[in-house]
């Protein structure tokens, strides 16, 4: 009996063992890190500004389609009861066809056109901007994350070297002075370690609330950065392209565009206006007798409306409209030459950042053999307390140089990459 209750309880175990295979790893989903990539895909499908701007899309498409509605008839059914010569009652089904509206239709219908374009680019350059919110928020927690690793490393040298300290006072090799000195350095390296974890938490929520995320993921940091040549080196050329590609400037040029239609509606009130009307149905001033055989009737008729005078509005309103394209002029204007000088600037800076970026380096590796020296002149008596904590500084002072360096140029591309109106998805999520 004792050995079947152990072959049972043997086997539940093995059972029990199996099932458990399967379930997921609880611990594995807690540290699950999203890449960029993830990242953009995320807030591309969740951003309400995405979804705001595709909402005003439809509904310039539908503005197009209603437009278009005009260049058909309109049939209305009609019932007058009315005094009018012998006619009392009528019932009657009424057609009009536009045959010359001023211009008015064509040129609504151009207009509606032109705004559908304008919110299909306004959603493609609102998805650039949100891309482009993304990406920077993604390099401002992954350099925060470096820095906060950076001070935490930089804390426990300290940490080191006080403890060292304390030692060597209690043999009488070190003054009290250098132990406090020390200890007070390690406290505001604590604090600063704090500081940075604040403004970490900061940066984490910014990003969490671009992704509409209820909770801040967890996102990948490379340990090293790579650093590719940029594709395009001269600044005339990249002008030249941003002048063609760049969503905002294509917005404004469509504005400007506009106006022409605009004007072309306003003026339509003051054009002659040619309809096709016609009518069929029934009528009678006997109620009783309103739709017998008799009754019926149909008319045909092309009406034409010629204003004569509305009071010199037209001149006015040619004149407003002449300000109004010419203002549009200038603000495109205006826009080019702001892009322009901001595009030079992205470039001249692009053209030193790697010159700074190998300094930063350079600096980084020079501190850290400038500190292991230091640490071994120290317990040599060659050097004084003081001397290591300057080291210690200078060491933490270029690592935060380089960090900084490094994301400094990787905002740089993303900033040129935004006004040449390149496609910021395919860049940086595919």
């Amino acid at each position: 009996m004792l050995k079947l209750l152990r072959a049972t309880s043997f086997t539940y175990v093995l059972i029990l063992s199996f099932l458990l295979s399967f379930l997921p790893n609880a611990s594995a989903d807690d540290h699950h890190t999203i890449s960029l990539r993830e990242i953009i895909k995320t807030g591309l499908k969740n951003s309400p500004r995405i979804k705001k701007s595709t909402a005003d899309l439809l509904s310039t498409q539908a503005q197009t389609r209603k437009a278009i509605g005009a260049l058909f008839p309109q049939i209305n059914i009609k019932s007058i009861a009315t005094q009018h010569d012998d006619e009392y009652y009528r019932a009657y089904i009424d057609a009009t066809q536009p045959l010359y509206a001023g211009g008015a239709i064509s040129a609504a219908i151009s207009l509606y056109r032109n705004n559908e374009s304008a919110a299909r680019i306004s959603l493609i350059n609102e998805t650039q901007k949100v891309i482009y919110d993304i990406i920077l928020s993604y390099f401002n927690v992954t350099q925060q994350t470096k820095l906060v690793e950076a001070a935490a490393e930089n804390t426990e040298t300290m940490r080191k070297h006080a403890t060292v300290i304390r030692g060597y006072e209690k043999i009488g090799r070190a003054r009290r002075t250098d132990r406090l000195q020390t200890q007070v350095n390690l406290l505001s390296a604590q604090a600063e370690v704090q500081d940075l974890k604040t403004q970490l938490f900061t940066e984490r929520e910014n990003l969490r609330e671009l992704l509409a995320l209820e909770e801040s993921p967890l996102i990948q940091i490379e340990n090293e950065i790579k650093f590719s040549p940029f594709e395009i080196t001269d600044p005339s050329k990249a002008v030249k392209e941003a002048l063609t590609s760049n969503p905002e400037i294509q917005l404004t040029e469509l504005v400007k565009n506009t106006i022409n239609d605009e004007k072309d509606i306003a003026l339509a009130a003051d054009k002659p206006n040619l309809a096709l009307r016609g009518q069929i149905g029934y009528r009678n001033i006997d109620r009783n007798i309103w739709f017998d055989q008799d009754s019926k009737y149909s008319s045909a008729s092309l009406e034409l409306t010629i204003p004569i005078f509305s009071g010199l509005s037209s001149i006015a309103k040619k004149r407003d409209f002449a300000e109004k394209k010419n203002s549009a002029a200038r603000n495109l204007e205006i826009k080019k030459n702001s892009l322009e000088s901001r595009l030079r600037t992205k470039f001249n800076d692009l053209s030193t950042i790697s010159e700074r970026l190998e300094i930063a380096r350079q600096a980084t590796l020079d501190s850290k053999e400038a500190l292991e020296l230091a640490n071994r002149d120290y317990q040599r008596s060659t050097i004084s307390s003081q001397d290591v904590l300057n080291i210690q500084r200078t060491r933490y002072d270029a690592k935060k140089l380089y960090i900084r360096t490094q994301y400094t140029y990787m905002r740089l591309l993303l900033d040129i990459r935004q006004y040449l109106g390149q496609n910021l998805e395919n860049i940086y999520a595919k």
